[in-house]
């Protein structure tokens, strides 16, 4: 296969003339309208044939390909894409859904395993991993990733599902149920914020932000020493010297004051520092870091004796950010709100039971606001005003919450300041999540709905807002906090279906060590003689499924049930499963608990029972589970599914 990039001769379509038949794919280019520029645009649909493409614009007429890697198996393919956005309404709409065909592509051509357009199971696999690759990415932290937004990763897998129902010939709800479908998560945010933190994460961001307030004030106020030692509740502590931290030529570097002092909760001698950095020997070495030694320990007694030093003064910004976040966090009063509030009588009034007015004010809506928090937060608060006079240090102003700016003096805190502390925390604290105003302002709101059971006019009155906007924008929980509030009911849904078909908790399962072909069933083996008729097992009530050869799924409440605890058999087991799991959408809830319920549970039973018989199993189950929701399931099983897909049943 040749390295050279060229460019080959092409045939221009105009993109929406469908009286043109192209005869030769991997020449064709299309031409659209182009709704911005004059002149056409070019999708060159034909170098898809090609397995290695160079760069274009649509504004190019052909991609230079590598003509060596031309792939028969392709031209297919691209004919009927060719004709697939000819039917686009617009120049724009076949644009975007080539790009997303060609995402899939460009992502097959640059895998070490080669994947052949003519062959369905080649296509199908295919799928399964790029869709395993863009779940992997949405779930990434994006360091050292490539984080997507699940909405994006929905469009590119619609992208690849155009290409294998294309390539393949089957259906959109056969392709759709190969593997897991990435839905757009706006679309499921009616029910549900999933951006939202759950309220044990707001909890540690809290405690951390109270922390630094409270290491603020030892400092500021009290004229303590630096450094400003920095906690969270995930188990994360620092000592901050400077808020210059973390740099990337910090990271990387052999020798780092500023990493050692992160950790120091006093300043190191130069003897520790040699010690530490292995350079007892090294005299050059040991030079070098004399001199970033020194500099480091002047600045650190500069601080310590300049009770106005800059890096002070830097601490008191930071200190203002984190109480104008707790202050949102403990009333739910809006940013805008929050950052123009205005000095009133800074007296503790007590007014609603277990609240008390901040003695602040504000304007929302036309209107003047008084946000209240709780009695807790009153301490807190108390000691915010304290750093709030040595920020402003003799100067007037009637914000709350003052910045005070080197060029413009004080000033609003504006969203480049929340951005400084935000910063500051995740590299400093990089386990604690940060949570933005609008956050705190939502659980807030949330907590609000909660607690009045739903009284959206009560919750509305207290965050000065139209009992629409409550609805719509601030009354949905977190995920993990409305899975928690809905685990234990569902758990308990479950367990009485699971309860009323057993007498016992455990039922044993025989495991087989020898495998008969004969015996094979859907779910496992059986030990059953050809005269007997099945029976339940003993410890299932007559609620239980009644074991019948016709339907494998009941075998396992069978007395002669068995199985093997090999791979083959964790996949009848674990693609059973799966099947009954992708129709539980479909189905009322407690319907399928009760019908359902107690065949999950007895899958799940006889999984726990081939991990206590093989101890090495646990991985192998785990492989295939996954391997399971890729696609791959077992074949007797597959047919099911594929019929429930055609049906639609499952999508």
């Amino acid at each position: 296969m040749s390295n050279e990039f060229v460019q080959r001769q092409v045939i221009t379509v105009d993109y929406k003339d469908v009286n043109i038949e192209v005869i030769q794919p991997q020449l064709a280019v299309l031409a659209a309208d182009n709704p911005v520029d004059p002149g056409p645009l070019y999708i060159d649909v034909g170098a898809l044939c090609y397995r290695r493409r160079n760069r274009s614009t649509n504004q190019q007429i052909g991609t230079p390909v590598d003509i060596s890697s031309l792939d028969n198996s392709r031209i297919p393919f691209v004919r009927a894409l060719i004709e697939e956005l000819r039917l686009s309404q617009s120049s724009s709409r076949a644009i975007h859904q080539f790009v997303l065909s060609r995402y899939f592509v460009d992502w097959l051509d640059v895998q070490e395993q080669p994947y052949y357009f003519d062959n369905v199971a080649s296509m199908k696999n295919a799928y399964c991993e790029y869709t395993r690759n863009l779940l992997h990415r949405v779930n990434s932290s994006g360091i050292g990733g490539q984080p997507l937004k699940q909405v994006t990763a929905s469009q590119y897998q619609s992208g690849a599902l155009t290409v294998v129902r294309l390539a393949t010939g089957l259906s959109e709800p056969e392709v759709k149920g190969i593997t897991t479908l990435i839905t757009k998560r706006r679309d499921q945010a009616s029910h549900v914020n999933l951006k939202l933190p759950s309220a044990d994460e707001q909890a540690k961001t809290f405690a951390t932000l109270l922390s630094f307030i409270d290491e603020a004030h030892r400092i500021l106020v009290g004229n303590g020493e630096v450094p400003l030692h920095l906690v969270s509740p995930s188990g994360e502590s620092c000592y901050l010297y400077t808020v210059e931290v973390d740099s990337g030529r910090t990271k990387t570097a052999d020798f780092s004051i500023a990493n050692l002092l992160l950790k120091s909760p006093v300043f190191p001698t130069l003897d520790q520092v040699k010690v530490h950095f292995g350079l007892v020997d090294d005299r050059k070495a040991i030079e070098s870091a004399r001199g970033a030694y020194r500099s480091s320990r002047r600045m650190y007694e500069k601080n310590n004796k300049d009770f106005r030093s800059a890096l002070r003064q830097r601490f008191g910004n930071h200190a203002v950010v984190a109480g104008m976040l707790a202050f949102i966090a403990a009333t739910g009063c809006n940013l805008s709100v929050a950052q123009a509030l205005e000095v009133d009588t800074l007296e503790f009034v007590p007014s609603t039971k277990g609240k008390r007015f901040s003695g602040t004010k504000g304007r929302a809506g036309g209107k003047t606001v008084v946000p209240e928090f709780g009695l807790r937060f009153a301490p807190v608060f108390q000691k915010y005003l304290k750093l709030r006079e040595w920020v402003l240090n003799g100067s007037d102003s009637a914000l709350v919450f003052p910045y005070l700016s080197a060029k413009h003096g004080i000033t609003q805190v504006g969203g480049s300041s929340i951005d400084a502390l935000r910063m500051l925390f995740s590299k400093t604290l990089p386990r604690t999540m940060w949570v933005t105003p609008r956050q705190w302002r939502k659980n807030v709101s949330y907590q609000y709905v909660k607690l009045s059971g739903g009284d959206m006019t009560l919750t509305a009155e207290k965050l000065s807002n139209t009992e629409d906007m409550v609805r719509q924008a601030y009354s949905r929980p977190a995920l993990e906090d409305f899975a928690g509030e809905m685990a234990s009911f569902f758990e308990a849904m479950h367990q009485a279906a699971v309860d009323r078909t057993r007498t016992v908790e455990r039922i044993p399962v025989r495991i087989l060590d020898e495998k008969r072909p004969e015996a094979v069933t859907g779910a496992g083996a059986c030990e059953k003689a050809p005269e007997t008729q099945p029976e339940r097992a003993q410890g299932f009530t007559e609620l239980a499924p009644t074991p019948t050869c016709r339907d494998p799924e009941t075998c396992l409440f069978c007395e002669f049930y068995a199985v093997h605890a090999d791979e083959e058999d964790m996949r009848r087991l674990l693609s059973l499963r799966y099947l009954i799991q992708s129709i539980k959408h479909k189905q009322p809830i407690d319907h399928w608990q009760s019908k359902f319920g107690p065949t999950v549970h007895r899958i799940d039973e006889v999984l726990s029972a081939m991990q206590d018989a093989d101890g090495d199993s646990q991985s192998t189950i785990n492989r295939v589970r996954e391997e399971v929701e890729s696609g791959d399931l077992d074949e007797f099983w597959a047919i099911h599914f594929d019929t429930l897909v055609t049906l639609g049943a499952v999508s």
